[in-house]
């Protein structure tokens, strides 16, 4: 398996996931941003989307620290929360491969991303 079908198998099995999670209507604003994080992963190379993190945690932060008192504000800071969320889970299952490879990982790698990252190359679990 290349990087390539590493990020796209990686989004797919996200978009799913995203898809059946947030399905209260409640939760629309979220499952928007998390299918455009995922989305904004594909075609991006290590370099790429740690630049995507970044820009996804800072524009998290802005929002955070903002006021927000109106439904609008508050559905668009879920919004950007769910990309960032999903943002980091790709980044987070690269992470798990590259650290396998022994080289330099985007963010520390969880066990959840590391059981992941086995699923999607195809190693089973024992």
């Amino acid at each position: 398996m290349n990087y390539k079908e590493l990020i796209e198998k990686t989004v797919k099995k996200g978009i799913v996931a995203a898809k059946r999670d947030y399905i209260r209507k409640d939760q629309k604003s979220i499952l928007k941003g998390s299918i455009a994080g995922f989305k904004a992963c594909l075609g991006k190379d290590i370099q790429g989307l740690t630049k995507l993190l970044n820009e996804a945690n800072e524009k998290s932060r802005q929002l955070l620290l903002k006021n927000n008192k109106s439904k609008k504000e508050i559905d668009k800071y879920w919004e950007i929360r769910g990309f960032n969320l999903e943002v980091e889970w790709v980044c987070n299952v690269v992470s798990a491969v590259l650290y396998n490879e022994g080289l330099l990982t985007i963010i520390p790698p969880t066990a959840r991303g590391m059981i992941t990252a086995s699923e999607i190359v195809g190693v089973k679990s024992p």
